[in-house]
């Protein structure tokens, strides 16, 4: 076993995490996690529903959850459906705690499409 792939094992494990540690995940987490239900980010999902992590998210951010899930590559590469994909997104807005975004300044990011998750 490689040093660092044992350090990971027994490091950083989501039930070392202690406190109220509440999460926002891009768009790309997602993504990654309904493609790969065994990597990292999955692993999130998986912390968040064992409540070793809150996850948190305003409107916005959970509506570009949907628009960023639903084209028809990302569930291919899956092997979901149209409908599992549904039910996949519903279970992550399930766990996800609603937060109000209040504007004091407009961030001026690179990628406009990141500016909801600066803003949660």
């Amino acid at each position: 076993m490689r040093q660092c792939d044992q350090f990971h094992l027994t490091h950083h494990r989501p039930s070392d995490i202690t406190g109220d540690v509440r999460v926002v995940l891009d768009t790309n987490v997602i993504v990654a996690a309904m493609r790969s239900p065994t990597g990292a980010s999955a692993a999130l999902l998986i912390a968040a529903r064992r409540g070793e992590v809150t996850l948190v998210s305003n409107v916005a951010l959970a509506l570009e959850y949907e628009a960023t899930c639903c084209p028809p590559e990302h569930g291919l590469a899956a092997g979901l459906n149209p409908a599992q994909v549904s039910i996949f997104l519903d279970a992550v807005i399930a766990m996800v705690e609603p937060v109000e975004t209040h504007f004091l300044w407009r961030p001026l990011l690179h990628d406009p499409g990141d500016e909801p998750i600066l803003e949660s």
